[in-house]
């Protein structure tokens, strides 16, 4: 359906298409659906004041193109910037929510200082990161690299606030599928999509709004979380994990392509259930309670306080599950529709998740 305002039109797709669901269900969701889906066209057509919120940049995290499917969906929404933190330092509290995704260097203490009272003025954090760092251009080349632990020196804040990003890797017999060279040496490359365990294929245990009615989500190389006891006022939902037939490898480990020669026995995947994303709300404490911060405080410009009104945070333990593919062309650069997998096209429910 096309939905009209004025000279603005947006479109709205009527027929869900979950892989897992029966074509009667799938029906049936349409149905139960049509009414938001026609109600949120009319409410983005007519949004005038759109709440600004923001991605982190200055610590190797996605890029403006890695994300652009979902930029380009919640400018629809909101207003979306990209800030370095040390640059608006007196600026975040404008925010309503700040998206971290997938960074690759450390915190300074700075930075962990500002996000911290950040929330403790009741902002929201989107945490998606990697506890285990993966070079995908090693494991192509070579066709095995090692998994290595990502120092980002967030551990302690994390923690603090009620999770624990564990430094390990899930392997999930429910997994998506990467091509595989399958001919012989001397011949032309065949490649046919192979199962890799190392991509589990992600569900909600429970029937929150935001993990409600999604299709499959893909992960890359996703760590298992912990909660944790928090300050009392914190109430946690687990939004996202893993099947039941599962193996934990602890990092620093070998990673090998070789692995896809090996038919799994679902027998041996025997650790169960994996929580990989977990929705924080309540009071948050700060983790800088009882630390000397007079130094930060001048930096920061904003008033310390060790316990936050109501917040919310949500934290996935892999920054893929947000990170579209991008074709960089001689022409210029081509984003693909987050979660669409080109070698099965199929579209996973990554972006109904962020969205929500």
């Amino acid at each position: 359906a096309i939905v009209n305002h004025g000279e603005e039109s947006t479109t709205v797709n009527l027929l869900k298409d979950d892989s897992r669901a029966s074509h009667e269900a799938n029906i049936n969701h349409s149905i139960q659906s049509l009414e938001y889906e026609l109600i949120d066209a009319v409410f983005k057509l007519t949004l005038e004041d759109k709440p600004p919120i923001a991605f982190v940049e200055g610590h190797g995290e996605l890029n403006k193109f890695e994300v652009g499917d979902v930029t380009n969906s919640l400018s629809d929404y909101y207003r979306v910037d990209r800030i370095k933190l040390e640059e608006q330092l007196e600026n975040l509290s404008k925010y309503n929510a700040l998206i971290i995704a997938k960074p690759e260097k450390q915190f300074s203490k700075l930075d962990k200082y500002a996000l911290d009272q950040y929330v403790m003025h009741g902002g929201n954090i989107f945490w998606l990161i990697d506890r285990v760092g993966i070079s995908l251009d090693s494991l192509s080349r070579s066709s095995k690299t090692y998994a290595k632990i990502n120092q980002l020196n967030l551990n302690d804040q994390l923690f603090k606030y009620g999770v624990r990003i564990n430094p390990n890797l899930i392997k999930d017999i429910q997994c998506a599928v990467i091509p595989v060279n399958t001919s012989y040496q001397s011949n032309d490359p065949k490649f046919s999509p192979t199962p890799w365990v190392y991509f589990p294929l992600l569900t909600s245990r429970n029937d929150h709004s935001i993990s409600r009615n999604l299709n499959l989500i893909r992960s890359e190389f996703v760590s298992s979380i912990d909660t944790l006891p928090a300050y009392p006022g914190v109430k946690k939902t687990i939004l996202l994990g893993t099947s039941k037939r599962t193996k934990i490898i602890d990092a620093p480990a070998l990673v090998s392509l070789r692995e896809v020669e090996k038919k799994q026995n679902p027998r041996t995947f025997r650790a169960g259930r994996q929580v990989t994303g977990v929705l924080l709300e309540g009071k948050f404490q700060s983790v800088f309670k009882n630390r000397f911060t007079d130094i930060l405080q001048s930096q920061l410009g904003m008033k310390y306080k060790e316990t936050s009104p109501e917040a919310k945070m949500i934290v996935v333990s892999d920054g893929d599950i947000i990170k579209n593919d991008v074709s960089y062309e001689a022409d210029g650069k081509y984003i693909s529709p987050l979660g669409y997998d080109k070698y099965t096209r199929q579209t996973y429910g990554n972006k109904g998740f962020v969205m929500n």
